[in-house]
């Protein structure tokens, strides 16, 4: 039962860190090419769609599957494994509460932002520091990922 959580836990984790690399290397980076308007528009509409019943059991089990894991390695006695996937389980905690305290506040807040505002001021409160959020969470989930691999292996 151990490896099932460690597995569906990889893959959770390795899910979310495919998301956030993506939005490091590829969405961010086009986005700054695009007109102010434009820019805000896009996120609002990625914000928006993102709540959906694909994202939000991995990125809930991203959190979830790991404490799981975790707690079981806690309850078993091979000991390579438990701290490895302790490790994971704390690491995999932190892109989840970057996320809940830094990327969803400026999400809504950019949601709320009034239409007649200026998009290059609406633009500038959100994109830096959404983006340096976001390479803290693409860091960490990796780290993360690398860490229930390791457990895995040691549970093989």
């Amino acid at each position: 039962m151990t490896i099932v959580l460690a597995a569906l836990s990889t893959v959770a984790v390795g899910l979310m860190s495919g998301l956030y690399w993506a939005f490091t290397t590829a969405v961010m980076p086009g986005l700054r090419d695009v007109e102010d308007r434009a820019f805000v528009n896009v996120m609002q509409a990625i914000n928006r769609r993102i709540l959906n019943a694909w994202f939000l059991p991995v990125f809930m089990g991203s959190l979830l599957l790991p404490i799981a894991t975790a707690v079981a390695l806690l309850l078993g006695d091979d000991r390579d494994a438990r701290w490895w996937g302790i490790a994971g389980a704390v690491v995999a905690a932190i892109p989840f509460a970057i996320t809940v305290g830094g990327n969803v506040p400026r999400n809504n807040a950019l949601d709320a932002a009034d239409p007649n505002d200026d998009p290059s001021a609406t633009r500038r409160v959100f994109e830096g520091p959404w983006t340096h959020l976001n390479l803290f969470r693409t860091v960490a989930s990796t780290a993360a990922l690398a860490m229930l691999i390791r457990t895995i292996l040691l549970l093989r």
